[in-house]
């Protein structure tokens, strides 16, 4: 996956007002409600028409009720399926494939995964 396609998912999710780092959530105090976090992703090999797939793994945290994680899914489910064309040329299309509850351990934290898929384009 790309930096400039991290940089689209990072500012896609500040549109959509969802709080969200990539990899760790460390500069900044947590939300009140709830968090996202892009916690990895799984890259596929590049096709010969120049499209290269990638999943990225989203997790949903809260401590509060599991309502605001359904609310939150939901948000990112109608607003991220997305076409653009980055500043750096790459043609990158985003759709959600699919979700999942997750369990973390410890009964207070509620936690839910979000997948992505994001295939780019890059012309050389």
């Amino acid at each position: 996956m790309s930096v400039s396609a991290l940089n689209y998912i990072a500012k896609m999710m500040q549109e959509i007002g969802v709080p969200y780092r990539f990899g760790i959530w460390k500069t900044e105090e947590l939300p009140d409600d709830y968090y996202c976090v892009g916690e990895s992703y799984l890259e596929l090999a590049r096709e010969e028409d120049g499209r290269y797939e990638t999943t990225l793994y989203l997790r949903l945290f809260t401590r509060k009720e599991w309502l605001l994680l359904e609310q939150a899914k939901e948000l990112i489910e109608k607003n991220c399926a997305r076409t653009a064309i980055l500043d750096d040329g790459t043609g990158v299309a985003v759709s959600c494939d699919s979700s999942m509850i997750v369990p973390t351990g410890d009964a207070e934290l509620k936690s839910m995964k979000i997948n992505l898929t994001i295939q780019e384009w890059k012309v050389k």
